[in-house]
């Protein structure tokens, strides 16, 4: 009879080892796929998360100005988006701020040092590839536009209500709604961030 082994031939153990290092790959590049959309929606929810807070500050009345003859509790809160500012493609949070009580309104647009509080940089290689600004009637108009881009972009918000004064600039076109853009580092995958007139802000 012939003598029975019980080992594996050369070829049986490629084989074993080329299985192994195909699923081992396919693991990796699922695991990777998944930190980058979980990370790529962690950066979709902190702008959001920034444009709340500025919805926050404006309905609370939180104060501007300093000192007790110059505190100003009629300020507004909002975000500023510029592609060619200070920072550009970076979230700027902002006071909309007065310079005397009995003034009812600003001008629900960033006017530079005088009203910075911070700026929102993304980490990890993460962008806001666009913003986007959509009027009541006629044509979305994104910073990436090729003809009349939008290069400025303003959310405020003023008490008592939550709502949302969406404009390119002060006293510029007001908009319906806004859209933020997050793109991922290799280009492949985005979130977006929509900002309405009724203070509404989601997700897509």
């Amino acid at each position: 009879m012939p003598k029975s082994t019980t080992g594996f031939t050369l070829v049986e153990l490629m084989v074993v080892v080329a299985i192994f290092a195909i699923l081992t790959t396919i693991i990796l590049y699922k695991n990777s796929d998944f930190n980058n959309s979980f990370l790529l929606t962690d950066a979709a929810y902190d702008v959001a998360l920034t444009v709340r807070e500025a919805q926050v500050y404006g309905i609370n009345v939180k104060s501007t100005g300093k000192g007790a003859a110059n505190q100003y509790f009629n300020s507004g809160y909002g975000i500023y988006l510029d592609t060619t500012g200070t920072y550009p493609n970076t979230l700027v949070f902002f006071a909309d701020a007065f310079t005397s009580p009995s003034v009812s309104a600003g001008n629900y647009t960033y006017d530079g040092q005088s009203e910075f509080i911070t700026a929102f940089a993304l980490n990890r290689g993460y962008t806001i590839s666009q913003f986007c600004a959509k009027p009541s009637i006629g044509q979305e108009r994104c910073s990436t536009t090729p003809d009349a881009p939008l290069n400025r972009l303003a959310i405020v918000f003023v008490r008592p209500n939550p709502d949302a004064k969406i404009t390119d600039s002060g006293g510029g076109t007001e908009y319906s709604s806004a859209t933020i853009t997050i793109t991922s580092p290799d280009g492949t995958k985005s979130k977006t961030v929509r900002i309405t007139t009724a203070g509404q802000i989601s997700i897509n």
